[in-house]
């Protein structure tokens, strides 16, 4: 093999080993994962709260998968006039990687959920699953 051979093969091997991370613009994000308080403690799906069950103690814990269903089917204030299309997208991706232990989304599914998913939750909720939506996003600086 001459040295010219051995160049193109390598160049060529390289590039079809990146390839896949090239155009692979998805990541995945374990759905299923519980979210606890700040104290450690699992936090709780109240929207699955019972009659009666007034500490919620029948309630699921509250996964990533659950919590950011909730936020894309919810409507902010500032959305009144979103098309029902887009509420239907939005509720076809929360059914779609509700429990999912792995979900793939694309960078346009993780910047949609991020951004409501900061509309729908406190802090403690945000911290927890931002950083799995995107582990290179650092927090802002506080103002």
């Amino acid at each position: 093999m001459t040295h010219f051979m051995r160049i193109l093969f390598l160049a060529v091997s390289v590039f079809l080993f990146a390839l896949p991370a090239l155009a692979d613009d998805q990541r995945a994000v374990d759905m299923t994962a519980v979210l606890h308080d700040g104290n450690g403690r699992v936090l709780k799906d109240f929207s699955e709260q019972a009659q009666g069950d007034q500490a919620c103690e029948k309630c699921p814990a509250l996964t990533v998968g659950r919590a950011v269903d909730h936020a894309l089917k919810a409507r902010f204030p500032d959305e009144q006039n979103l098309p029902g299309e887009q509420s239907w997208a939005r509720a076809l991706l929360g059914d779609r990687v509700k429990a999912d232990k792995a979900a793939r989304l694309t960078l346009k599914e993780a910047e949609t959920i991020e951004r409501l998913v900061m509309k729908a939750y406190t802090g403690e909720v945000i911290a927890q699953i931002v950083p799995m939506l995107d582990p290179n996003r650092k927090p802002p600086e506080l103002q």
